[in-house]
């Protein structure tokens, strides 16, 4: 009997997105290795297993660190998002997505998987892409009068 290995390994990823799925994986994996731990310990002999209380420890700072980790990209996403919309009537610079550079007054924010997005008229760029910051002639007219 003939019997050939194939291997094959998932498209690359890049960015946010790619880096955190592979962290993802990586804790599930932990998980995994914490339970199986946990369900091969005796209980009649704590030391069979290693040291139970400490395995359990672990996961339970795993299950924190996951916690504390969504609760920190939540509050990113509202804190980027609180500062998008407050450059709405700015005039900004920036460059968009091919390298161009883009300048105008924004006129609104849209969400984007990789952040804040800011309307330029026609265009759109993330927030992280912003080069410059100004008030609008008519903002700093309205505001002398």
């Amino acid at each position: 009997m003939i019997v050939t290995a194939s291997a094959s390994t998932p498209p690359a990823t890049s960015g946010p997105a790619g880096s955190s799925s592979a962290k993802s994986g990586q804790q599930i994996d932990y998980m995994k290795l914490i339970v199986a731990q946990m369900q091969n310990m005796n209980p009649m002999d704590p030391s069979s297993g290693g040291d139970g209380l400490a395995t359990m420890m672990q996961a339970e700072e795993l299950n924190q660190l996951n916690q504390l980790n969504s609760a920190m990209t939540s509050l990113q996403t509202l804190t980027q998002t609180g500062y998008a919309s407050s450059l709405i009537g700015r005039q900004v610079t920036g460059v968009d997505g091919t390298g161009a550079a883009v300048s105008g007054v924004v006129t609104g924010v849209k969400m984007d998987p990789s952040g804040p997005l800011l309307s330029i008229g026609d265009k759109a760029i993330r927030l992280l892409d912003i080069t410059s910051i100004a008030t609008t002639a008519t903002a700093a007219t309205t505001a002398g009068s």
